[in-house]
């Protein structure tokens, strides 16, 4: 439910800013997707490269 919580108000804003300038709107769910990113995974999360694919905490290919 956290995910929902997050992401529908995030779509909702991307959305409110992106009708006049849609590249704000843009940026604006881009860095909304880094900042989940880092709170869920952790900032080393985006550095990592051990040959793995991380598809979120809970999964990955390895």
């Amino acid at each position: 439910m956290t995910f929902f919580a997050f992401f529908i108000p995030l779509v909702m804003a991307a959305y409110w800013v992106g009708r006049d300038k849609a590249g704000y709107g843009i940026a604006l769910f881009l860095a909304g997707v880094l900042v989940w990113q880092v709170a869920i995974d952790g900032p080393a999360s985006l550095l990592e490269s051990n040959g793995c694919t991380n598809y979120g905490h809970a999964a990955n290919d390895c």
